[in-house]
């Protein structure tokens, strides 16, 4: 099932039937999440500046908030900013919003799981390299990676799922991707958007790079 247009998600929730608990400002807060989320799925904005957007208090702002974000109803995951400094991130839970099931997006599946493991492991494999930050200390360190990689990267292979491609298909184009082109796929999987097609063709004609010819 492919995920929902912004549109399409935005039309079926001005038209959706309200829980007794939510309001209308609640329907276009979440609309405006939605627009200000990044390709994670995550939105990076402060009460205050929500307030003003709507016109509303900032108190206001935090009673809904506190009601999306309910384990009951759960519409919005809240990670706070630190210590202040940062704004909030919010990620719209789609999945439990009231739209039909047509519009939903798809669940994380256990694949997807699998799959993101599956790039971890090439991306810890990697050999080590010396450090950027003191290289007079000849110290040799690892690829970093962030601390929220699996729910990133089995977002980025849901989609690849999502989008018609095979388990085996997908699992094909990240072997590739470390063997052509490993400095930009040690990023991360949301490397593998657009070159995706281009690798997987590399895969199914058996070529040595992604933009070679034939063997």
């Amino acid at each position: 099932m492919n995920n929902p247009t912004y549109a399409q998600l935005t039309l079926k929730l001005t038209l959706a039937d309200m829980p007794p608990w939510a309001s209308s400002l609640y329907i276009h807060m979440v609309i405006e999440l939605l627009y200000l989320s990044n390709d994670y799925g995550d939105a990076y904005v402060s009460n205050e500046d929500l307030a003003k957007r709507f016109n509303v208090s900032v108190a206001t702002i935090k009673r809904a908030f506190k009601q999306m974000c309910d384990p009951h109803h759960r519409w919005v995951s809240k990670k706070s900013g630190k210590r202040g400094y940062k704004p909030n991130t919010y990620t719209v839970n789609v999945g439990m919003l009231p739209v039909d099931r047509a519009t939903k997006r798809s669940i994380i599946s256990l694949d997807a799981t699998n799959l993101a493991h599956y790039y971890h492991g090439f991306v810890k494999a990697m050999p080590k390299t010396l450090s950027k930050t003191n290289p007079e200390s000849g110290r040799m360190v690892s690829v970093r990676v962030s601390k929220d990689w699996l729910q990133r990267w089995e977002r980025n292979a849901q989609r690849f799922l999502d989008d018609g491609y095979s388990y085996a298909q997908i699992e094909a184009v990240i072997g590739k991707a470390f063997s052509v082109m490993p400095d930009t796929a040690k990023h991360g999987m949301q490397c593998l958007r657009e070159p995706f097609k281009r690798l997987l063709r590399a895969v199914e004609l058996g070529v040595t790079s992604a933009s070679g010819g034939a063997n």
